[in-house]
């Protein structure tokens, strides 16, 4: 869960501060790129090599997403529907909320297929007359972003789903309205550098081995970000301690995949300290398929190529 929240923290962070080429998910019906589907690369025992699970999203007219299906092929060759996400839109409170909820396709009621409800995958977005993510709710927590008059982030608040608060995070900005240092509740300290280009260039984060004693200070984690033609290609990360400096610890590697610009392939390394090297730190891997929607794109977007790989009842599923 611990890498799960830190992967989905890095996504809408790189995606607020405008990082290319990967993002989190966008809800929000603006025009732009969006992630329209999602396959991953083999699998938890190590034995798979190719796609074992992909999942995608569909678009209306209006660029906001209308359902989502994810289908994996387990032991088979044939993909199978696995879930199904319907979207709602509605506004609320002067915002622009998008729901998805879940349905896991299976045998129910002594063999019968059919759908089960799956709270646990349900979330919602909600934008601001800007289309800027404001609040973000999950099954486990509930991220609220605060931008001031000129639309600059300043403000980040996590929440567990009982309304506690988990932490918050309070940005310093520059000139362009970017976050240049971030302090978070537990006197944790993020500070942000950026290219000539306004890409993101390093990130480091910083601790206290006693909270209140600013000497105590020290580089827990330095992040490097590499880009190539304007598209983000590596994320080296480097971690200490309050008594060693950062030494390389993993790395995040964006490719193209199969020549094809608009699919991303995403792949995770960890140092090996006793080999020397870079190993894979996970049996799977992830490629993420984006397309360009802009005002008018018509009607909903749909894969081509994956219509020929999962011909089956699921494709055209009625969910009530």
């Amino acid at each position: 869960m611990k890498r799960l929240l830190r992967l989905t923290f890095i996504a809408t962070l790189l995606a607020l501060l405008g990082v290319p080429a990967v993002s989190a998910q966008d809800y929000s019906g603006a025009p732009g790129r969006k992630l329209v589907c999602d396959y991953t690369i083999g699998d938890a025992m190590g034995e798979a090599t190719s796609i074992t699970k992909q999942q995608h999203y569909f678009y209306g007219q209006d660029n906001l997403p209308l359902r989502a299906q994810e289908m994996g092929k387990g032991s088979t060759s044939e993909y199978t529907l696995s879930y199904y996400f319907l979207y709602s839109a509605a506004e609320e409170n002067g915002l622009n909320v998008v729901s998805s909820t879940a349905k896991q396709w299976g045998k129910y009621n002594y063999g019968d297929f059919g759908f089960k409800d799956i709270t646990t995958k349900n979330e919602s977005k909600s934008y601001n007359a800007d289309g800027k993510l404001v609040k973000h709710v999950t099954p486990s927590y509930t991220y609220l972003y605060d931008y001031d008059t000129n639309g600059a982030l300043i403000k980040e608040t996590w929440t567990y789903s009982n309304g506690s608060v988990s932490k918050y995070i309070n940005y310093t900005n520059d000139a362009q309205g970017r976050p240049r240092m971030g302090l978070e509740t537990v006197k944790q300290k993020y500070i942000y550098d950026y290219n000539e280009d306004g890409t993101v260039a390093e990130v480091q984060t910083w601790k206290r081995t006693t909270a209140t004693n600013e000497s105590t200070e020290y580089l827990y984690t330095d992040e490097f970000y590499t880009y190539t033609d304007g598209m983000l290609t590596e994320i080296l990360k480097k971690q200490g301690s309050a008594t060693t400096d950062p030494v390389d610890k993993g790395k995040t590697v964006y490719s193209v995949f199969e020549g094809n610009a608009n699919k991303i392939k995403v792949q995770t390394y960890t140092w090996s300290a006793s080999s020397s090297k870079w190993v894979s730190s996970s049996s799977t891997c992830h490629v993420y398929e984006y397309a360009d929607f802009t005002e008018t794109s018509g009607a909903a977007y749909y894969v081509s190529d994956v219509e020929a790989v999962s011909a089956s009842d699921a494709n055209n599923v009625t969910v009530t």
